[in-house]
């Protein structure tokens, strides 16, 4: 069925408007005068982006080969760029495949940049880590600077070891990177989902800086540079 996006007047905490979007919304960017939505349909198939025209209402979906699970996304440049969860394998080693960040543009083209299964960015550049789930397995993992500049990744590399990395983070004022992990399980040696987290820090170019505790299973880094108070 269809999802629903809700503007709400943060000061009278009222609802203004609200948007028929496509099947189990999950991520949003707002590009000039239209809202783009991802609705990944659980992961069930049949994912499309919708582009709302903020201004009629009018909802037109994009669908496209490339889009198969999308969940989170950013806009920079007139363009959306968004992670895409990919697929899972229903067969051993029941791995998940085909994730990365894809870029979409005004037309609705849709284009694969690089393989990431969590992304994050500063406003001119994302960074990602790739670090597919493999039932049972501790993944290979690997990081990357996307530079929406130049159209191509180079490579980051932390300066202290991580195991079951599951989400990134950037400040966009310092550059320091913050990268979240699952704990391992002392049983069975895979990632843990009871036990708390741990975050690590480093600066722009992989310097480790500090680690700190969070608790279980870390999904979003968020860096809040500008608080006013009136």
């Amino acid at each position: 069925g269809n999802g629903s996006v809700a503007v709400i007047d943060t000061v009278a905490f009222s609802l203004q408007k609200t948007y028929t979007v496509g099947c189990y919304p999950e991520g949003l960017a707002i590009i000039g005068d239209y809202l783009y939505v991802l609705n990944s349909n659980y992961s069930m198939g049949n994912a499309t982006i919708s582009k709302v025209n903020l201004a009629t209402g009018t909802e037109t979906k994009i669908a496209d080969e490339n889009i198969m699970n999308p969940v989170s996304a950013v806009a920079i440049g007139g363009n959306l760029y968004y992670l895409d969860s990919g697929s899972y394998d229903y067969n051993p080693p029941y791995g998940q495949v085909n994730a990365g960040v894809r870029r979409v543009t005004p037309d609705g083209q849709v284009t694969k940049l690089v393989d990431a299964t969590a992304m994050c960015s500063d406003g001119k550049d994302i960074y990602v880590v790739n670090s597919p789930y493999v039932y049972g397995q501790t993944p290979a993992s690997s990081y990357a600077v996307y530079s929406v500049a130049s159209g191509s990744a180079r490579a980051f590399t932390p300066g202290s070891s991580l195991e079951f990395p599951n989400t990134i983070g950037v400040d966009p004022l310092t550059g320091d990177v913050f990268i979240a992990a699952n704990s391992k399980d002392p049983d069975t040696g895979a990632a843990s989902y009871k036990l708390p987290g741990y975050v690590k820090q480093f600066k722009a170019d992989g310097t480790f800086v500090s680690e700190f505790a969070c608790w279980t299973g870390p999904t979003a880094i968020v860096a809040i540079t500008d608080v006013r108070y009136e």
